[in-house]
């Protein structure tokens, strides 16, 4: 079991959603909003916009900043647009 809680968990259960209602506003699954959560999954550049503004923080408060350390490779990039995700 998880031991610890995410900066995006904590603000978004202080803000009042669920995990379902925040996939809902957002626009994307609910598991992918949990896979998130747990650290599993990259969000997205627009998820990340996106869930800064449904729960009215910055988008630092809730998620390092990228850089070139944590950005996502290229490859990685093209390879997922092949996929489409």
């Amino acid at each position: 079991m998880r031991q610890t809680i995410s900066k995006h968990e904590e603000i978004r259960r202080l803000r009042g959603f669920t995990v379902s209602g925040l996939a809902a506003a957002i626009g994307v699954s609910h598991s992918y909003v949990s896979l998130v959560e747990g650290g599993l999954e990259k969000p997205s550049r627009r998820y990340r916009k996106a869930a800064a503004r449904v729960l009215r923080v910055p988008e630092d408060l809730i998620f390092e900043p990228v850089t070139a350390a944590t950005a996502p490779s290229p490859t990685k990039e093209v390879n997922a647009a092949r996929r489409g995700a």
